[in-house]
C-alpha cells in the first residue's frame, strides 16, 4: 500500500443510532419515510458525504494538478447508501457513483473496512484513475443475518480528500397510523366528548407505545402492545373548562420515533339563557307577597341542571365556606377553658371523659356540613321556586320568583343561575318594595288665603287608606309658634282598607304674617309620615317683589336698559301703589342715541353739563292699583349719565297704609368703553389741489359693552392748507366690533400737510381719541388716478382685484415701469410696463393675494424711463384666516348618508400658510344659523334670553384634537368624528377659534356647518323561520337538506354581509356549495342576493330524536348593532320510547311472596318502535346464607329477645353488596366465624332473640352465597312487541321472594334503529324480626290497694312492617286484682319501637302473678309475666279487743276458734301463764280462691312449740294480739272477694275502679269500738 494514503482507517461509526433517536414528526410524514423502498430511499437522501483534509499522492501516484482551495474534486451519488425492506440472509445490492468533476484525470481509491455483513463487489483498496466529467461506478453487497439496523461507512481518498459515505440499513419497524390532526369541533363547556381512533400498525414489528396528552385532552389507553398488521382502539377525550378554542397534541413514543397528533377542540356554553336577566316585583304591602315568573330556555338539545347560587362563581362558593370554617374554630382560649375544666373534674372524680376530643368532633362535624352546603340562594325576602331542577333540550323551565318584604323598604338582590354546560353563571337581579299601609291625604296643601288677626277658621281634611291592609295613625304636634295654632281632631285612629278618616282643623292666629306649617301624621309600618302643608297669610294688605334684587350688572354709559320685576298684591283687599328711588336726581338723562344726533353739541369736548343731578331711572308704570290676589308687571329703565356702581332702593309707598312698604333692591356699574382707532395716520399723499379725497378712520371696540363716539368738527380757518369733514361722523360702535369713519380732505396748497384729528368718545371727553391725516398738494401731470388703492376687507390667500388708470396729460407717449416697494410677493400688477400715449390713459389691474391677516400697506413706485417719478399706494385689510385644509371643509362640509351606530370618520391635513404661527382651538356645537355682520343687538333689549330656538343637547361630530399649534407652513391630521344613536339628519357647527401670533386673545377664523344623513342598515329576507324534519328509519340514508334564502338590501349603501351559523345548520351558495367562513357577502343598492341553507340530519347519533333551534345571525355592518336574525329549527326523529319511572324498588319483601310493580312505556317518535327486554350481563341478585348449628349447652335465657340473627349477619344486609365488596365481605364473615374456635359455635348475643321457630338452634352467621341470576329473580312482560306512535304499554316486573337476597339489576330495552334505555331494579328479601326490652316485669313489694305502673317496649329490628297483638292468659281471667295493658295491638314500621304500658292493683295482700301471650305477625306467640308481692297496713295494740255485740267480728272469730278447738282436743292443751307480749309478725300465705277462703284454718309456724288457744273470755274480749292480726286478715280477704265480683260482672277495659272503691277494702275492720281508750305502739305490714 502506498504510503501516501493513511495507515488506518476510522473504525466504522455506528451513524444510524443518532439518526435512530426518538424525533418530533407528523405520522403521515413517518409512515412515507418508512414505506420508502431502497431505490427510494437513496434519491432522496438529505445527507452529504463527509469531505476530509487533503492528501498529497505526487509521491506515490501519477503527477496530478491540485485541485483548487474550497473545491470537491469528485460528487459522490448516493450521498448516503440506505437498505430498506430487506429480507435476512438475502443478498441486497446498490452502486455507487464517483464522479470527476475536474478538468483533469484524477486517482481515487474506495475501500471499505471489513464487516460480515456489507461487502464490495470489487477489490479493496484499488485506485481507479477516473477521467475528466467521467465517473467509477462501485457495487456494495449487503447480506443481513436478521431483520434488524445495521450501519457501516465507505471511504473514498483522493489525492488531496477523503470522502465519507455512510451505509444504513433500516431493519424491522413499527408503524402506527395516528392521524395528523384531530378535530373535536364544538362541544359544550364543562361536557366530556370522545373519539375513538381505530391504530393499525402497519409495521413488521410489534409496537411497545406510550401515549401522553395535556388538560382538556385524555386519551385510554396510556400505554399499550400491538402486533404488527393488529389494530386496537384509542379514544381521546375532551373536557375543557372554560370556553374558547383549545389545542394540544397526543404524543406516541415507540421508543424508537415520538410522533403527534394535533388535537383541538372549541368549548361553547349551550343556549341556555334567562327570559329576563332583571325581575321587579310591583310594590307589595308588608305581611302580604307578590310573585313573578321566569323562564329558563333550553335551546340545546343537550339536558341541562340548573341551581340558583348564591354567589356568582365557585371560587366565592369555596371561599365563603372557608369564612365559615373560620368562624367555627373555636379560639385557643376556648380549648385551654375545656382542658383546665377537664383537669379540675378529673382531680375531683378521679376520671373524666375526653371533652376536647368530643368538642373538637363537634367542630369537624360542623365544617362537614359546611362543605357539603351546595350554597343554594338564600334570602328572608325573595324566595325562588324550584332551586334547581333539569330542563329537557328545546324546553324551558318556569321559575317562580316570591317576594314577601317585612317593612316598607326597597329590597335589591342578585341571584345566580348555575347551569351545567356554562362556564359562567347567569345572574337575576331582583328588586322589590315593600309598601307599609298607603294613606294619602284628600289634599296635600291647604291654602287658607288671608285670615284676619285672632279670627277662628275651621277646615276639614281626609285621610284615605289606599292600601290593603289596616293603616293605625297618629298626629304628630308641631313645636313652632304658629304651630300651637292648630288643632286637630281626632288625633288618632285605625283606617280600614279603602277607608277614610275625616280630620277637622281649627285655626286662630294672634299674630299677623305669612305662614306655610307642615303637618305630620304618623303611620305605623310606613318609614315616611302623610305631611300636610297649611299656608296662608294674616292680617291685613301685603306686597311684594318676585325677586330679591334687580342687577343690571355691567352698562354702558348713555345707554338705557330695562329689567321687568312683577309686584303682587296678596292680600284680599285692593291697595292703590306709588313707586319711587331712593336718592334719584331730577333732570333727564341724556342716551348716546340723542348725542349722536349732534355732532357739534360741545359735550363731545367739555362733558354733559347737568344743573342739578340727573334722573338715570325710569319706571313705568310708576303708580297704579293692584285688585285683590292680583299682581303688576313693572320695568326699570336705567340710562347712566355717571360712571360709578348704582346700590339703589326702589320704594313702595301704599296709599293709606304707609310708605316703604316693600322695596327692591337695584344694583348696576356704570363703565366707559375703552374704543381704539386703527390707521392712526391716515395717508391721503399726492392730492392734486382742491380735488376731495375720501378715506376711513376704523374705530374698534374690543369691549364687551357698546360705545358711543363723534369726529369733533374742524376749527376752520381761511390759511388752513388742508380742510377736512365727514358724512357721517358719529355713530355707535357693538360690543368686540367696529365701525368706520369716512374722512374727506381738500388740499388747499402745495406741499406736505400733517393735519390732527380728534374723536370724541361719549362718557370720556378729557381723553379722546387722535389721528393724523398726512397728505401732499401738487398739481396733475402723469398721474395715477385714484392715488390709493383701496381693497378694503378681503379673504387672505385669496386673490382680489381692483383696478386704476395712469392718465397722460402731455403731449407724447411715455414709457412707464411700476413695481411694489415692500411685499411684491402679495401684490401683482398687469401691465407692469408699457407706453401712455399723449393725452391718453392706461388701465391698470392690481390683484392682492395676502398671505396674513391685518393692515397691509405698500406703496406702487412709477417709474417714467429709468426715474421714480411718483409714488401712490396700496392699501388692504386681511381677514379670514391662512389656515387651510387639504379637503373641502368650510363654509359647509356635506357627508352624505352614513350609517347610525357606527362611527364616522373623516380625516383632514391643516395647513399654516401664513407668517405667523397660530394656536387653534375646535369646538363643535349643535348647529345654529350665526348672525350676519354688521346687525347690532339693540342696547335697550333685555339680556335674560340669548336664544329662543330650541337646541339638541350635543353634538353628533367631534374633531381630535381640539387644541394645536402651527408654525409657518406646518401641517397637522385632524380627525372628525361623529356618531349617532339613532337615524335622523344632522347639522353641527364647528367653530375654530385661533390665537395668532402674540396676541392673547382668541379670534374666530373658520366656521363650518356639518350635514349628515344617518341611517339604519336594512335588509329583506325572504322568510323569517325555517323548519326541517326528517323521520329516520332504519333503512334511511341521513344527506344534507336545503331551503332557499333571499336577502335583498333595503337601505341606501351597500352591504357586507356576515352570516353566522352554528351546526347543524350551514350556509351555501347558489350551487349549494358551503360559504367560507368569515367571508362577507357584498350586497349593494337594491339587489337581491340567492343562498341556500343546509341541514345536517347526521350531527348527531346516538339513536335518539333530537331538537335543534339556532338563530343565523346577518351582521349588516362590521361593528353596528342591528343584527337581523332568522330563526332555524331542525328535528331528527329515531324510533324511541319515554320509560316512566326510569328506577323501580321493590322494598324489602318476606320470603316466597311475589311482588309486581309496572311502568309505562310510550312511543313518543313519529315512528313504529319495535322493542325487547332483556337484562345487562353484569346484573346479579347476591343472597346470604344462614348457617345454622345446634346447642351444645344450656343456654341462658336472655334479659332481651330480638328475632333478627347475630351482629355480623343484620351488618351484611344493611349493605348493597357490589361484585368487587363480595369476596371481601365473605372473608370478614369467615373470619369472625373462625374466631369463635372449633367447639363452640356462634352464640347468640345478649339481646338477639330467634324466633320461637329456631329456638332449637343456638347460633347463626350470614355468609354469601353463590350470585343468582338475574332471570331467577325477576320476571318481564311483555318481553317484546311493537309500538304505533303515541301508544303507550305497561311493562310489569315481578320479584321472587328467595330468602335473604339483595338485587340491583338493570334491566335493558334495545329499540330496532334506536337507543337502549336502563331501567334499574332493586329489592330486598328477608324476615320479620324484633325485640322485646324486657320480658318479665319483677314488681317487687307492692300495697294491695293501690295502683302502679311498668312499662315494655317492643322494637322492629328487620326491614318489614309486622302487626302485633298482646292478650292476657285466659287462666288469669278469675284471679283478683285488675291488670291493664295500652295499648294492646297496633303495627310497627321497621327501625320503629313501640312502649306498652302496664296499669295494675293487686287488690289482694299476697304473692301475685300474670301471664300475657305478644304474637308478632305470623311469628309463635311469646309470653311476657308480670309477677310481684302485695300486702296490707295494720295497727295491733296491746290492749284487748272487746268485740262482743258486733256481728261481723263475733262471726269471724268463730271462724278462728272452731278449728282451734279441734286441734285442742286432739291434743293436750297447754295453759300459758305468761303474760304475753306485743311483737311484730308477718304472716305468709299464698293467694287463696274463693272457694278456700271460707274454710281457711289458722296455720302457725310451729304448732308443737307454739301457744294456739287464744284468750277469749266469756264477756267477749280477745286479748291475743295474733288472733286480732287473724281476725283483720280473714276481714279484708272477704271484702276483696266481694271487690272482684263487682269487677268481674262489670269488666274493665280501659279505667280502673274509683279510688273510694278501693280505699273501701281497707275500711273492712275499722269498726271496733274503742271505748277502752286503745293506744297504738307500732304499724305492720301484714301479708
Amino acid at each position: 500500500m502506498a504510503s501516501g494514503f493513511p495507515r488506518k482507517t476510522p473504525t466504522p461509526r455506528l451513524l444510524l443510532r443518532d439518526r435512530l433517536k426518538p424525533t418530533n414528526v407528523l405520522p403521515s410524514k413517518f409512515q412515507r419515510e418508512k414505506f420508502l423502498n431502497t431505490k427510494q430511499e437513496a434519491s432522496t437522501g438529505s445527507f452529504l458525504p463527509r469531505i476530509g483534509p487533503w492528501i498529497d499522492l505526487s509521491e506515490t501516484g501519477p503527477k496530478l494538478s491540485p485541485p483548487s482551495p474550497k473545491q470537491s474534486l469528485f460528487e459522490v451519488s448516493p450521498p448516503e447508501m440506505v437498505f430498506q425492506n430487506f429480507v435476512a440472509h438475502e443478498v441486497s445490492e446498490m452502486v455507487l457513483s464517483v464522479m470527476n468533476k475536474d478538468k483533469i484525470a484524477r486517482m481515487v481509491k474506495v475501500c471499505m473496512e471489513s464487516c460480515p455483513y456489507f461487502e464490495l463487489a470489487c477489490p479493496s483498496d484499488v485506485y481507479h484513475i477516473v477521467p475528466p466529467g467521467g465517473s467509477a461506478r462501485v457495487r456494495i453487497r449487503f447480506t443481513p443475518g436478521e431483520n434488524k439496523d445495521y450501519s457501516h461507512e465507505l471511504v473514498c481518498l483522493t489525492a488531496k480528500e477523503k470522502i465519507i459515505v455512510p451505509i444504513r440499513a433500516i431493519g424491522a419497524r413499527a408503524i402506527l397510523d395516528f392521524p395528523d390532526q384531530l378535530d373535536f369541533s364544538v362541544c359544550p363547556v364543562k361536557s366530556s366528548s370522545q373519539k375513538t381512533l381505530l391504530v393499525h400498525n402497519a409495521g413488521n414489528r410489534e409496537a411497545h407505545f406510550q401515549l401522553s396528552t395535556q388538560s382538556p385532552f385524555s386519551v385510554v389507553p396510556a400505554t399499550g402492545t400491538l402486533g404488527a398488521g393488529d389494530t386496537m382502539q384509542v379514544t381521546v377525550g375532551f373536557h375543557a373548562l372554560t370556553n374558547g378554542d383549545h389545542f394540544g397534541s397526543l404524543c406516541c413514543n415507540t421508543g424508537e420515533e415520538i410522533f403527534h397528533t394535533k388535537l383541538h377542540g372549541e368549548a361553547v356554553d349551550l343556549n341556555v339563557v334567562l327570559s329576563t336577566s332583571s325581575v321587579e316585583v310591583d310594590k307589595t304591602f308588608i305581611t302580604m307577597s307578590s310573585h313573578r315568573t321566569l323562564l329558563i330556555e333550553n335551546r340545546s338539545n343537550i339536558t341541562a341542571h340548573f341551581q340558583w347560587k348564591a354567589f356568582p362563581t365557585e371560587e366565592e362558593d369555596n371561599e365563603e365556606k372557608r369564612r365559615q370554617c373560620r368562624l367555627l374554630r373555636l379560639p385557643k382560649e376556648v380549648w385551654q377553658e375545656n382542658l383546665m375544666e377537664e383537669k379540675e373534674i378529673e382531680k375531683v372524680k378521679g376520671s373524666c371523659e375526653d371533652r376536647t376530643a368530643r368538642l373538637s368532633s363537634m367542630v369537624q362535624e360542623k365544617m362537614a356540613k359546611v362543605q357539603e352546603d351546595p350554597m343554594l340562594f338564600s334570602n328572608d325576602f325573595f324566595f325562588i321556586e324550584p332551586m334547581e331542577g333539569e330542563i329537557g333540550p328545546h324546553c324551558s323551565a318556569e321559575i317562580k320568583v316570591t317576594f314577601k318584604p317585612l317593612e316598607a323598604l326597597e329590597y335589591r338582590s342578585v341571584a345566580y343561575c348555575s347551569i351545567s354546560g356554562r362556564e359562567t353563571r347567569l345572574p337575576l337581579h331582583l328588586r322589590g318594595e315593600g309598601q307599609g299601609p298607603l294613606v294619602e291625604l284628600s289634599s296635600q296643601t291647604l291654602n287658607l288665603g288671608n285670615i284676619f288677626v285672632n279670627t277662628s277658621h275651621v277646615c276639614e281634611v281626609k285621610l284615605i287608606n289606599q292600601g290593603a291592609i289596616d293603616a293605625p295613625f297618629t298626629y304628630i304636634p308641631s313645636t313652632t309658634d304658629m304651630g300651637f295654632c292648630f288643632k286637630f281632631a281626632p288625633e288618632e285612629g285605625i283606617i280600614a282598607p279603602g277607608g277614610t278618616q275625616t280630620v277637622q282643623i281649627s285655626f286662630s292666629a294672634p299674630v299677623s304674617g305669612w305662614f306655610e306649617e307642615e303637618f305630620q301624621f304618623s303611620v305605623a309600618g310606613s318609614p315616611t309620615p302623610v305631611i300636610l302643608t297649611i299656608k296662608g297669610c294674616v292680617t291685613g294688605p301685603s306686597l311684594h317683589f318676585d325677586l330679591p334684587e334687580l342687577d343690571f350688572g355691567d352698562i354702558s354709559f348713555g345707554f338705557p336698559y330695562t329689567q321687568s320685576c312683577r309686584l303682587t298684591n296678596t292680600s284680599v283687599v285692593p291697595v292703590t301703589f306709588k313707586l319711587r328711588m331712593s336718592d334719584d336726581g331730577t333732570q333727564p338723562a341724556v342716551s348716546s342715541f340723542d348725542q349722536i344726533r349732534n355732532d357739534r353739541d360741545p359735550a363731545w369736548r367739555k362733558g354733559i353739563h347737568f344743573y342739578v343731578e340727573p334722573r338715570e331711572f325710569t319706571v313705568n308704570p310708576s303708580q297704579g292699583t293692584i285688585l285683590p290676589q292680583g299682581h303688576q308687571d313693572i320695568e326699570v329703565t336705567l340710562c347712566s349719565n355717571t360712571v360709578t356702581k348704582f346700590y339703589r332702593k326702589m320704594l313702595v309707598d301704599l296709599e293709606g297704609i304707609g310708605e316703604g312698604v316693600a322695596s327692591l333692591i337695584i344694583s348696576a356699574r356704570c363703565l366707559v368703553p375703552e374704543l381704539q382707532v386703527y390707521l392712526k395716520v391716515l395717508a391721503y399723499d399726492e392730492c392734486y389741489l382742491k380735488v376731495p379725497y375720501e378715506k376711513k378712520l376704523i374705530i374698534g371696540n374690543p369691549s364687551h359693552l357698546p360705545g358711543c363716539y363723534g369726529l369733533i368738527p374742524q376749527e376752520c380757518k381761511e390759511d388752513s392748507p388742508v380742510f377736512y369733514s365727514s358724512p357721517k361722523p358719529c355713530g355707535i360702535v357693538q360690543p368686540h366690533s367696529s365701525a368706520e369713519i369716512p374722512v374727506i380732505i381738500e388740499v388747499q396748497t402745495l406741499g406736505m400737510h400733517r393735519t390732527n384729528v380728534l374723536i370724541g368718545v361719549f362718557g370720556n371727553e378729557r381723553n379722546p381719541l387722535k389721528a393724523e391725516l398726512q397728505s401732499s398738494g401738487r398739481l396733475a401731470e402723469i398721474y395715477p388716478s385714484p392715488r390709493l388703492i383701496e381693497f378694503g376687507r378681503i379673504p387672505a390667500l385669496q386673490p382680489t382685484s381692483q383696478s386704476f388708470t395712469l392718465f397722460n396729460e402731455g403731449l407724447v407717449p411715455t414709457d412707464f415701469r411700476m413695481e411694489i416697494a415692500s411685499k411684491p410677493h402679495c401684490y401683482v400688477i398687469e401691465p407692469r410696463e408699457g407706453v401712455i400715449p399723449a393725452r391718453g390713459e392706461v388701465p391698470v389691474t392690481v390683484t392682492a393675494t395676502l398671505d396674513d391677516t391685518g393692515n397691509f400697506a405698500d406703496t406702487v413706485q412709477l417709474f417714467i424711463g429709468n426715474s421714480l417719478w411718483t409714488t401712490f399706494r396700496l392699501q388692504a385689510l386681511g381677514i379670514g384666516t391662512t389656515i387651510v385644509t387639504d379637503k373641502p371643509f368650510a363654509p359647509e362640509l356635506n357627508l352624505g348618508y352614513q350609517f347610525s351606530l357606527v362611527p364616522c370618520i373623516r380625516r383632514f391635513k391643516v395647513t399654516n400658510r401664513g407668517q405667523r404661527h397660530h394656536q387653534l382651538f375646535w369646538s363643535a356645537e349643535c348647529y345654529s344659523p350665526p348672525e350676519e355682520e354688521g346687525q347690532s343687538v339693540s342696547a335697550l333689549s333685555s339680556p335674560k334670553d340669548d336664544s329662543q330656538s330650541p337646541k339638541r343637547a350635543s353634538p353628533v361630530f367631534g374633531l381630535e384634537p381640539l387644541l394645536m399649534g402651527l408654525q409657518p407652513g406646518q401641517s397637522v391630521d385632524m380627525v372628525l368624528r361623529g356618531f349617532s344613536h339613532i337615524p335622523q339628519e344632522v347639522q353641527d357647527y364647528v367653530l375654530c377659534e385661533a390665537v395668532i401670533g402674540t396676541s392673547r386673545m382668541k379670534q374666530k377664523i373658520i366656521k363650518t356647518t356639518i350635514t349628515c344623513e344617518f341611517i339604519h342598515p336594512s335588509i329583506e329576507v325572504s322568510a323569517r323561520q325555517f323548519s326541517f324534519r326528517v323521520d329516520k328509519k332504519p333503512s334511511d340514508v341521513l344527506r344534507l337538506q336545503y331551503q332557499p334564502l333571499a336577502l335583498k338590501n333595503t337601505c341606501l349603501l351597500p352591504l357586507d354581509l356576515m352570516l353566522d351559523l352554528e351546526q347543524p345548520f350551514l350556509i351555501c351558495n347558489e350551487d349549494q356549495q358551503p360559504l367560507p367562513h368569515g367571508q362577507p357577502v357584498r350586497v349593494d343598492v337594491g339587489a337581491t342576493c340567492h343562498l341556500y341553507i343546509a341541514f345536517d340530519p347526521a350531527y348527531e347519533l346516538d339513536f335518539k330524536s333530537w331538537k335543534k333551534e339556532k338563530v343565523l345571525n346577518i351582521d349588516m355592518v362590521r361593528g353596528h348593532p342591528f343584527v337581523e336574525r332568522i330563526i332555524l329549527r331542525g328535528e331528527v326523529h329515531f324510533p324511541n320510547l319515554k320509560i316512566h319511572p326510569s328506577t323501580l324498588g321493590f322494598g324489602c319483601t318476606l320470603p316466597g311472596i311475589k311482588e309486581v310493580r309496572s311502568l309505562k312505556m310510550t312511543n313518543c317518535s313519529p315512528l313504529p318502535v319495535q322493542y325487547h327486554w332483556a337484562f345487562h350481563s353484569n346484573s346479579q341478585v347476591y343472597r346470604l346464607r344462614d348457617e345454622l348449628h345446634p346447642p351444645k349447652f344450656k343456654p341462658q335465657p336472655p334479659k332481651e329477645k330480638k328475632t333478627c340473627l347475630d351482629r355480623p349477619a343484620a351488618l351484611w344486609r344493611h349493605y348493597k353488596m357490589r361484585n368487587e365488596d363480595a369476596a371481601q365481605g365473605l372473608k370478614e364473615v369467615l373470619d369472625f366465624t373462625q374466631s369463635l374456635g372449633p367447639e363452640v359455635p356462634p352464640q347468640i348475643p345478649e339481646n338477639p332473640h330467634l324466633p320461637l321457630g329456631l329456638v332449637e338452634f343456638r347460633g347463626s352467621m350470614d355468609t354469601p352465597y353463590s350470585p343468582l341470576e338475574a332471570e331467577k329473580a325477576f320476571s318481564i312482560l311483555p318481553l317484546s312487541g311493537v309500538l304505533q306512535p303515541g301508544e303507550s304499554q305497561q311493562v310489569s316486573f315481578t320479584l321472587s321472594g328467595h330468602l335473604n337476597t339483595i338485587s340491583s339489576v338493570t334491566a335493558l330495552c334495545h329499540v330496532e334503529g334506536g337507543p337502549t334505555y336502563e331501567v334499574l331494579l332493586t329489592g330486598e328479601v328477608s324476615r320479620v324480626s324484633y325485640s322485646l326490652r324486657p320480658r318479665e316485669i319483677n314488681c317487687g313489694l307492692q300495697m294491695f290497694n293501690e295502683i302502679h305502673h311498668s312499662k315494655i317496649t317492643l322494637g322492629n329490628t328487620g326491614k318489614i312492617e309486622f302487626k302485633w297483638v298482646l292478650k292476657p292468659s285466659p287462666a288469669d281471667q278469675h284471679l283478683p286484682g285488675v291488670f291493664l295493658v295500652k295499648p294492646t295491638t297496633g303495627s310497627i314500621a321497621p327501625g320503629k319501637k313501640q312502649v306498652l304500658k302496664f296499669s295494675y292493683m293487686p287488690g289482694f295482700p299476697g304473692a301475685f302473678s300474670r301471664t300475657y301471650q305478644l304474637k308478632v305477625g305470623d311469628l309463635d306467640p311469646e309470653n311476657i309475666c308480670l309477677k310481684g308481692e302485695a300486702s296490707f297496713p295494720m295497727i295491733s295494740v296491746n290492749l284487748p279487743w272487746n268485740i262482743k255485740g258486733n256481728e261481723k267480728y263475733e262471726k269471724t272469730l268463730k271462724q278462728l276458734i272452731r278449728p282451734l278447738k279441734q286441734y285442742n282436743q286432739r291434743n293436750k292443751p297447754v295453759v300459758c301463764k305468761k303474760t304475753q307480749s306485743l311483737k311484730t309478725k308477718t304472716l305468709k300465705s299464698q293467694t287463696p280462691t274463693a272457694q278456700t277462703a271460707k274454710s281457711q284454718t289458722l296455720k302457725t309456724r310451729n304448732p308443737k312449740t307454739q301457744e294456739l288457744k287464744p284468750c277469749v273470755l266469756d264477756s267477749g274480749i280477745v286479748s291475743n294480739t295474733q288472733l286480732q292480726v287473724k281476725m283483720m286478715r280473714m276481714l279484708i280477704e272477704k271484702a276483696a272477694l266481694e271487690l272482684q265480683q263487682k269487677l268481674t260482672s262489670c269488666p274493665l277495659k280501659s279505667s280502673f275502679p274509683d279510688k273510694e272503691l278501693c280505699q273501701g277494702l281497707v275500711k273492712a275492720g275499722n269498726s271496733l269500738d274503742s271505748r277502752k281508750g286503745l293506744v297504738p305502739v307500732a304499724v305492720t305490714r301484714c301479708m
